[in-house]
């Protein structure tokens, strides 16, 4: 697509091809209706979700190295009593 076309419709928004089969596109299309929004919508939203919910997955699980690091002595002096 043209430039003027991003500019003037989807300011400062880049767009990409998402591939479907006709049953998954089927499920969305039904999805979005059912939630009452565009297609483009519900898929935009369902990536972003995505990519949320793994940076949190990612968080948790350097915090469990955190705890686990700074637990380590005082598990080692339990475990030797």
């Amino acid at each position: 697509m043209t430039m003027w076309y991003h500019s003037r419709y989807h300011p400062g928004m880049r767009g990409i091809n998402v591939r479907f089969t006709d049953d998954e596109l089927d499920r969305l299309r039904q999805r979005a209706k059912v939630e009452g929004r565009s297609l483009q919508s519900l898929i935009h939203d369902a990536a972003l979700d995505a990519a949320r919910r793994a940076d949190h997955g990612d968080r948790v699980a350097q915090a469990i190295e955190r705890v686990a690091a700074i637990s380590q002595p005082l598990l080692k002096r339990l475990a030797e009593q």
